[in-house]
């Protein structure tokens, strides 16, 4: 077995196709899905987010896996469970916004999220005012 160097990121998820161990997929730069063919070691992103029209919320690495009863699915996490069929060329959403509970729905792309009555306010809130004046020296008097 010989061991190559991998595009995806080392932190996260690699999954080799289950039809064919010369493709792999892997979370990638920029929240993306690298697919990788071996031996050359040739890579494109897959990822669902590269149609920025779909608004998907996307960590720097999502998790991947096949169906274990459909070899040719495989699955990724956004805010929905995506799975495409053709190999990262074409995805659907599975399940509803998974992170809101049901029946909430998501702000708009670019909307600061509302605030919670009990929440926390900002770090900045608590934060102390620096002067600008002069301080008097500290020392006897």
């Amino acid at each position: 077995m010989d061991w190559l160097p991998h595009p995806g990121y080392e932190f996260g998820y690699i999954v080799a196709d289950p039809l064919n161990p010369k493709i792999t997929y892997a979370g990638g730069p920029g929240g993306g899905i690298v697919k990788v063919t071996y031996p050359n070691g040739q890579w494109i992103n897959v990822s669902p987010s590269v149609d920025t029209t779909g608004g998907y919320r996307k960590v720097g690495n999502q998790p991947l896996g096949f169906s274990q009863t459909n070899p040719h699915e495989l699955f990724a996490g956004f805010q929905y469970l995506m799975a495409s069929t053709d190999g990262g060329m074409h995805w659907k959403k599975l399940s509803p916004d998974l992170g809101y509970p049901k029946g909430v729905s998501p702000p708009k792309p670019g909307t600061p999220p509302p605030s919670r009555p009990g929440a926390t306010p900002p770090l900045q809130a608590h934060r102390p005012r620096l002067s600008l004046r002069p301080q008097e020296e500290p020392g006897p008097r």
